[in-house]
């Protein structure tokens, strides 16, 4: 079977999930984006109202539409545009952080879409990671999550979320070149 065939099969496995608790009104449950290039596989904390689906926004005029453009031009730029992109957590939450409860049920997802992907190099989107444990949101550490979590033999690398190339107004030129280089740093890896 294809890679894009056990791919759509798992997707299939994740819209049937009914672990979490879940409004199909304000949530979706997505795999990852399907890109021709695997070497590289790009993963989130969770999907974002405007999923990506390693284009562009399914949803025109999103507020948050100026980043994840800038993030796929930096990725054009380097030739990553075609690469997988996918979440840890598979249900796209659009008020509330994932939970604890939604980590442990994704990550088999996860880490069945890793044994069919087989990247090169794996590239976690945002250094530091927020989830709910009851009232409380924890912030943790990407990778050491990660890490915990998930059986991979190849590079792990972290790059800022895409968000922070406009965290800071003031100095966008130099926040899009950091940016710009942690993107290239990957091309190091294949």
């Amino acid at each position: 079977m294809k890679k894009c065939e056990l791919l759509d099969n798992l997707e299939q496995k994740i819209r049937c999930c009914d672990k979490c608790p879940f409004d199909p009104k304000t949530s979706a449950r997505y795999c990852g984006g399907r890109g021709d290039d695997y070497r590289v596989m790009f993963i989130g904390e969770s999907p974002s109202p405007m999923k990506q689906r390693g284009i562009l926004s399914r949803h025109s005029g999103f507020k948050g539409e100026k980043k994840i453009n800038a993030f796929n031009d930096i990725r054009k730029e380097y030739g990553l545009e075609k690469t997988y992109i996918t979440d840890l957590v598979k249900c796209g939450v659009t008020k509330i952080k994932p939970t604890k409860l939604n980590l442990s049920n994704c990550t088999r997802y996860l880490q069945e879409e890793l044994d069919i992907v087989k990247p090169r190099v794996i590239v976690l989107i945002g250094k530091g990671i927020l989830f709910r444990d009851g009232d409380y949101v924890c912030k943790g550490s990407f990778s050491e999550l990660f890490r915990k979590y998930f059986i991979f033999n190849v590079p792990l690398l972290e790059v800022d979320h895409y968000s922070y190339i406009y965290r800071f107004k003031v100095n966008d030129k130099k926040a899009i070149c950091d940016y710009r280089n942690d993107i290239k740093r990957i091309l190091d890896y294949l």
